[in-house]
């Protein structure tokens, strides 16, 4: 047994070698899937040891407390209003896009009354350091306004969207030492109150350097650059507090500077707690404590977070163990058709083996040996590979983490990998190696002749079934179920049948019904594709994986951001959106945008926020209370979560929420966020959306109360039609909360828009037209929208950055963060993808190769007519690029079909699809398959007739 087996190894590796090209596909498949898992679960390994590491420094503390948000809320919270009575919190009221908001500081006294009850209760155990709050978070995303605008003295360059991290930085922060790029600690380099530490997202983007003079919108003082940070000096929980920061950049300055900032008040939203000594259990004793006491802070301990990065790191472990196999199963495809190739090209000297006395039995154990050995060689080659591939795809995983990512060679994903590049390539190989077994001695009497072994039913099935069990139980660690894997590793191969049946259908099609033009070429091209389609099936079986994959992640991002943009400027009518805190500040918003060149129109948007008092049913004639309205409400498509003491979390429908009186639940104020915010429009700003009944405002409808509402699916069980009557209590509100006399108003509507699934805007859904209320009433928020030159951008945020309050967005500014953020989301599964378009490539050469082999006397025979070694090849290479075609035609048309159907369905305009990321996209697929296919045919086409014709 010994000796056979050195035999087999021995006689193995001379093939590999003899056998050199069709040996580096072979290998470069399972390299690839290999190299795939290896990358992907090291980049795992990666983050998870980055974000457990030390917890303590991610956290900035051993407990992190933050005053609870109340977005959307209107800030009747007894627990906040009794701080704020207590002088422990203050309370601003704030607009954004109509939608008031009551955001809660805490103050001097109240970071004082938790120091002294610190120090009571647990004396000299626990010091605290604040962050104070120069502005709202969410101001960075209107690009301008207080504390987030920065501009160069010298130069004017600005950024306007800068999130400020104002701290003691004599102890800021616990548990680390941030530091410049040159070494220099914090606490060195905000000496004075002027001076400022950018990072580098922020100093890239204003050109500046140390030394430079920064003006600091909110501030006369100019601030001078002490010193650049690395982006990730101050990003440490990307999914929570830090994402503005990962995404604008940041600034430091120390809390000294406050006094500087000419009307803003102590305001700090977060406090870290240092514990002396901490255990877990003190630090989960203090933080139960802090909490219960007071009950306005949000605390989040060090456990907290482990906690949270041990479900993250699971989720990312099985998201790449799970495309890592992908790849892995998409490259056996290659493996199965080199191992066909390996087999039909040495069918003489299987022949010869067994006229000296090998049985069936050894000749298949022989290539099975090949089969393993090629496993070993490609799946070392792909750890080598995939620990290369990481430091591509750390760049990514940075970009998403904002993080860094250490570099670091883990065994477990290379043992992984390997073991499963092993274990797929011998079962793939398997089945191919059956059929060397069949090959009868008569074949060294005839070598030229065409014959394909096969393995017989029996033997078939038996391979097969072996193949399933084992990837079941691959698969199984992934989904956890047996039963699961069972499922899907069957519904794989059911969906690969089907899909290899459709292709030798649609290549049958294709061969007979495409023209050939009189090309002589082109017809004998077909002709082949047509004969040989059951290879050919296969072939493409792997190119369209790859292609249709990569077309889908590529269409799909491509499609969102351009969906995004031409949503964005169409239905909000610019290319700026400007935020007004008051109409008093309006004229002069107004003059700045009449005296900068390159504003060429814009529009002045009056947001009600309105509570509805009645609803007069045309039909009926009956008045409904909101109340009742909302009785009639169909809640089932709504869902809600709710979660009981142990926080287990319960799903149910807005149906089963209602009747089961669910805390928090309230069917009435669902109904007023629909109907309850309504725009003022401008006859020339009136949009052009699709109506589901009705009609539209026109420019006569000026001074008529009548109101446009978007139809949805709880708006149209309540039964709401054209010719209703709602009557709205309006109070006056700005984003300084003035007020002035409640008064009521009643609406007609006139129409219902239809609800596309791909809707942005920086107003609201619903509108009515100017002269609807009276003048004397004031609107809750007001904005602009204006068409700007992009070279007149910087001067018009120049205009506007001294207007308090006065925030600037841009529609561009948003697509590009939304294209930042699905290419970083996206740069996973694009490798993969890749990764199965190489595969794809790989199948396609040794495809050529066997086809070029059946067609050696065929081929011989029409260069001894003639024929040049030129014309030969481009008939081959005519062959493939149609298949090519077919391959791209397929895995990008679904994928583009798909995004039409959304398009029309979402009502959104198809010239914002990427038609011509999809021509590109077949383009490649077409030249992957003429690259493959030259490298297999470029030596058949060369091949001298008699060689082949000598036995005939």
């Amino acid at each position: 047994m010994f000796e056979n087996l050195t035999f087999y190894i021995r006689h193995s590796f001379n093939d590999l070698r003899v056998n050199g090209q069709r040996t580096f596909f072979a290998l470069l498949c399972i390299a690839a899937g290999v190299a795939a898992i290896v990358s992907l679960q090291t980049l795992a390994v990666m983050i998870s040891d980055t974000l457990t590491g030390n917890l303590q420094r991610n956290n900035r503390g051993d407990i992190t407390a933050q005053v609870v948000s109340m977005f959307g809320a209107d800030g009747s919270d007894t627990t906040m209003t009794a701080a704020v009575d207590a002088g422990d919190l203050t309370l601003e009221e704030s607009s954004i896009f109509g939608q008031s908001s009551s955001d809660y500081y805490l103050t001097a006294q109240g970071v004082d009354t938790i120091r002294a009850w610190l120090n009571d209760r647990y004396p000299g155990q626990v010091e605290i350091t604040p962050r104070y709050a120069l502005m709202n978070p969410f101001s960075a995303l209107f690009g301008g306004g207080e504390a987030s605008s920065l501009t160069v003295a010298d130069t004017g360059a600005q950024v306007s969207s800068a999130i400020p991290v104002m701290i003691d930085s004599s102890v800021y922060p616990y548990y680390d030492q941030t530091v410049d790029e040159a070494g220099t600690p914090l606490a060195d380099l905000l000496r004075e109150p002027t001076d400022l530490v950018l990072s580098r997202r922020v100093a890239n983007d204003l050109g500046a350097d140390v030394g430079a003079v920064i003006r600091i919108g909110g501030t006369t003082t100019d601030f001078t650059v002490r010193g650049i940070t690395p982006d990730e000096a101050e990003v440490k929980n990307i999914a929570g507090n830090d994402m503005f920061t990962a995404l604008f950049g940041y600034y430091y300055v120390d809390a000294r500077s406050l006094p500087l900032f000419e009307g803003v008040p102590v305001k700090i939203d977060t406090l870290y707690f240092r514990i002396a000594n901490p255990t877990p259990d003190l630090v989960l004793e203090i933080e139960s404590a802090v909490s219960g006491r007071f009950g306005y802070l949000n605390t989040t301990t060090t456990e907290n977070l482990r906690s949270n990065y041990e479900v993250l790191s699971e989720n990312i472990n099985t998201l790449v163990s799970v495309m890592g196999l992908l790849s892995m199963l998409i490259g056996s495809i290659g493996i199965v058709n080199t191992m066909q190739v390996i087999v039909r090209r040495r069918t003489v000297e299987v022949a010869v083996l067994k006229t000296i006395g090998m049985q069936a039995g050894q000749v298949t154990r022989l290539f099975l040996v090949e089969a393993v050995l090629m496993g070993i060689i490609g799946s070392l080659a792909g750890i080598v590979l995939g620990w290369g591939a990481v430091f591509i795809v750390r760049g990514a995983a940075e970009r998403l983490l904002a993080t860094e990512l250490p570099f670091q060679i883990a065994p477990v994903p290379a043992l992984i990998g390997f073991l499963v590049g092993v274990i797929v390539t011998t079962v793939f190989g398997f089945l191919p190696t059956l059929t060397a077994g069949q090959v009868r001695p008569g074949v060294v009497l005839r070598p030229n002749d065409n014959i394909i072994p096969k393995a017989g039913c029996v033997s078939t099935l038996l391979a097969l079934l072996v193949i399933v069990g084992v990837l079941t139980l691959i698969a199984t660690p992934i989904v956890n179920n047996i039963g699961i894997a069972f499922a899907v590793v069957v519904g794989a191969f059911v969906a690969a049948g089907f899909l290899y049946l459709a292709l030798n259908v649609l290549i049958w099609l294709f061969g007979r019904l495409f023209p050939s033009f009189g090309i002589v070429d082109l017809r004998i091209s077909l002709r082949q594709m047509r004969a040989g389609r059951s290879r050919a099936a296969v072939t493409l079986l792997a190119l369209v994986v790859g292609v249709f994959s990569l077309s889908t992640i590529t269409l799909m991002a491509d499609s969102i951001t351009s969906l995004l943009r031409v949503s964005l400027e169409e239905q909000s009518g610019g290319n700026v959106y400007v935020s007004v805190p008051t109409t008093l500040m309006l004229g002069g918003v107004e003059n700045a945008l009449n005296n900068v060149e390159g504003v060429s129109s814009y529009s002045v948007v009056r947001s009600y926020q309105m509570q509805v008092v009645s609803l007069f049913d045309h039909e009926t004639g009956e008045t409904l209370t909101p109340e009742q309205v909302a009785e009639r409400m169909d809640l089932s498509s709504v869902r809600f979560f709710s979660s009981d003491d142990e926080g287990n979390v319960e799903e149910m429908s807005g149906e089963e929420a209602r009747s089961a009186g669910m805390q928090g639940f309230n069917d009435v104020d669902m109904f007023q966020r629909l109907v309850g915010s309504v725009d003022m429009l401008a006859p020339q700003s009136l949009p052009d959306r699709p109506l589901a009944s009705g009609r539209a405002l026109t420019a006569e409808d000026v001074g008529q109360p009548y109101l446009i509402i978007q139809e949805t699916p709880m708006l149209a069980s309540v039964g709401l039609t054209p010719g209703d009557r709602i009557t709205y209590s309006i109070q006056s509100g700005g984003l300084l909360g003035q007020g002035v006399e409640t008064q009521e108003v009643t609406l007609e509507l006139v129409g219902l828009t239809s609800r596309g699934a791909m809707s942005a805007s920086f107003t609201s859904s619903n509108y009515m037209i100017e002269g609807a209320v009276s003048e004397g009433i004031g609107p809750s928020s007001v904005s602009i929208t204006a068409n700007v030159a992009p070279e007149s951008l910087p001067e018009l945020r120049r205009e506007l950055s001294g207007m308090l309050g006065v925030f600037v967005i841009e529609t561009a500014f948003l697509t590009n963060l939304i294209s930042t953020l699905l290419g970083t989301f996206t740069a996973f599964p694009t490798m993969v993808a890749l990764l199965g378009l190489i595969v794809g490539g790989v199948v396609i050469a040794n495809s050529v190769a066997l086809t070029t082999m059946e067609r050696r006397r065929e081929i011989a025979v029409m260069k001894s007519v003639g024929l040049q070694r030129e014309r030969v090849l481009a008939m081959i290479l005519l062959e493939n690029g149609i298949l090519g075609l077919i391959g791209g035609l397929i895995g990008v048309g679904f994928g583009l079909v798909a995004l039409i159907i959304f398009a029309t369905t979402s009502q959104v305009p198809l010239s914002a699809l990427p038609y011509g990321t999809a021509l590109l996209l077949m383009g490649l697929c077409i030249a992957v398959a003429l690259i493959a296919a030259l490298s297999s045919a470029w030596s058949a086409s060369g091949e001298k007739p008699l060689n082949v014709l000598r036995y005939e």
